[in-house]
């Protein structure tokens, strides 16, 4: 099942300080290597070496908090 990606303006805003650029955040969340955990509050984080993307499911689509550099 396809899912859509909303970027929420916090999550954008801090993509955009911190340098990571969508085609960053698509190869992070598409990489096998990628491990995902599921946070206490329900939210996903999904991590590389380089990046750390929070998600959230809302309904059949996910929606990304915010992103950052390890």
């Amino acid at each position: 099942m396809d899912k859509f990606l909303y970027i929420r303006s916090h999550a954008l805003e801090r993509s955009i300080e911190r340098e990571i650029g969508f085609d960053n955040l698509k190869e992070m969340l598409e990489s096998k290597e990628s491990e995902a955990t599921l946070q206490r509050n329900g939210r996903i984080r999904i991590q590389n070496k380089k990046i750390v993307a929070i998600i959230q499911i809302d309904g059949d689509d996910l929606v990304l908090i915010t992103a950052f550099r390890k």
